[in-house]
């Protein structure tokens, strides 16, 4: 079948494959719709994440600032003063029991479901009906509330639902063809805001692969985000130089914002000094982070480090280490968010023992000033054949807490073969609202039998939480470098800080280069 002559004009205005601005691309969501109704627009935005895994679903709701161009009928089950305050905030159909049982018959005449928490023990029973419409109320989005009022108000406003489809994909109206290519930006750029604000912290590499516009007959048009940058490193003489990147990001976010920073530096063997300025406009991260990784954005931060070893000879000490950080941030408005002071000075004995001092001093500003801070001496001995035992104890402040510190580290090499290594950390805090202070265990282990096959052990417990961790894993490179197996097991989740909710895990691996 032929396209039409309205089809084919409006297609030859795009260019496939190619990706576009987020202005350029709502104007030409527009030029490329050639049905003779208001199409719908929708974004698809395919995420980096699986969401088979619990920790990867993204799931929210963001009311857009333009609405959706549809009328959205909202229905709300609720009793009482609830029903009443949810039909003077403007809901189009109000019930209990009636609309219950209305429901079950069949009646789906509504695009946006709203309950009271009290009412969904009635509500559950039409999961079989509402859910495969992805009309069931749910806490996550909001329409599980008693605050019935601001609930209707936003679906009426124009309040849309999103989630991760299993394919990794995110579907979402932005709009009608009708409207001007300026409001399907803005509305596109609060779900884009709203996908970042939901990334999960599991979620590795890229996290938005790609962005793409369409309307209900037009054809898809990928939209483009990321940066464009340069790097550069100088080298004055062998001793000082400079490093420095600029970056400016485009997407549909906060277009054109940049980033820059410039660190001279001076290395010798046996001093280090430099000094780091890093300029972050506010709104890089959302652009840049759509296709890279940026931890934060809108900060002027100030950074040194100085550190210096002094090297004796025919003397009891062999080595005085010193070294101090400072670090500083504020945001582009000028508001301190916090500074470090870190120093630590090291002397080292002909005979193998060892001690160093540490003293940490920071500020932070969260929904309060916080003053941290942590004094701690470690004594060890080592004695470079395999045998070394290390003892630090330390105190200090931790968020309005009093910390004190206790670590054991032991480490010995039983045979030529066999490594063992022992950990253990005393952690206490006073007050301690949310029960941190802990004991840390944790143990590690390797046997070779040549130099090519291997096995590992590694076992770790935390006290304040539901924490045993077990993994043993072997190694076999039959063809160093080209070819080996892994053969790894794994009794709960090595992630620092989290409980071992997970069960037994087995893990393969075969490669050969050829």
């Amino acid at each position: 079948m032929q396209p039409g002559r309205r089809r084919k004009d409006a297609l030859a205005k795009w260019e496939r494959g190619r990706k576009y601005t987020l202005e350029t691309a709502c104007s030409l969501v527009k030029d490329t719709s050639f049905a003779k109704f208001d199409e719908t627009v929708d974004l698809a935005v395919r995420l980096g994440v699986n969401p088979k895994h619990a920790d990867q679903m993204v799931r929210g709701a963001v009311v857009l600032p333009n609405g959706t161009g549809k009328v959205n009928r909202v229905l709300v089950f609720a009793k009482g003063e609830k029903a009443k305050a949810a039909e003077a905030a403007g809901a189009d159909f109000v019930g209990a029991d009636d609309m219950v049982a209305k429901v079950q018959e069949g009646w789906l005449d509504f695009d946006t479901v709203v309950a009271t928490p009290d009412m969904m023990g009635q509500v559950g029973r039409l999961g079989r009906v509402l859910g495969p419409r992805g009309l069931m109320p749910n806490p996550k989005v909001g329409t599980v509330t008693f605050e019935v009022e601001k609930a209707v108000k936003d679906a009426k406003a124009g309040k849309v639902e999103f989630r991760v489809e299993r394919a990794g994909i995110v579907h979402a109206p932005v709009g009608k063809k009708s409207f001007g290519a300026e409001k399907l930006a803005e509305n596109v750029k609060t779900i884009v805001e709203a996908l970042l604000k939901a990334k999960p912290a599991s979620a590795k590499g890229t996290y938005m692969k790609s962005i793409t516009l369409s309307s209900t007959m037009g054809p898809g048009i990928r939209i483009d985000a990321g940066s464009v940058g340069a790097d550069m490193t100088l080298f004055f003489t062998e001793k000082i130089g400079m490093t420095g990147q600029f970056l400016r990001s485009h997407g549909p976010t906060n277009d054109g914002t940049i980033g820059w920073f410039l660190r001279p530096a001076y290395d010798s063997a046996n001093s280090h000094f430099h000094v780091r300025y890093t300029h972050l406009d506010a709104g890089l991260l959302d652009n840049v982070n759509a296709v890279g990784f940026l931890r934060d954005d809108d900060r002027k931060e100030f950074d040194s480090n100085v550190s210096h070893t002094i090297w004796f000879q025919e003397k009891s000490v062999e080595k005085l280490e010193g070294k101090v950080n400072y670090n500083r941030y504020l945001s582009q408005e000028g508001v301190l968010r916090s500074w470090e002071v870190e120093a630590d000075v090291e002397v080292v004995f002909t005979n193998g023992w060892q001690i160093e001092l540490s003293h940490d001093d920071s500020f932070e500003l969260f929904e309060k000033e916080y003053r941290n801070s942590l004094t701690s001496v470690e004594v060890g001995y080592d004695n470079r054949t395999g045998k070394a035992v290390f003892l630090e104890v330390g105190s200090g402040e931790n968020f309005d807490s009093d910390l004190a510190l206790a670590t054991l580290k032991a480490r010995l090499n039983l045979t030529s073969a066999w490594n063992l290594s022992y950990e253990s950390t005393w952690l206490s805090l006073d007050p301690d609202p949310e029960l941190e202070s802990t004991w840390i265990h944790v143990l590690r282990s390797t046997y070779y039998f040549t130099n090519n096959l291997y096995v590992s052990l590694f076992a770790q417990t935390n006290s304040a939480i539901e924490k045993e961790n077990v993994q043993a894993l072997a190694v076999w490179r039959f063809l160093p470098p080209f070819g080996s197996l892994q053969v790894a097991y794994q009794r709960g989740t090595s992630e620092i800080g989290t409980t071992s909710e997970q069960g037994d895990t087995l893990f393969t691996k075969f490669s050969w280069v050829f």
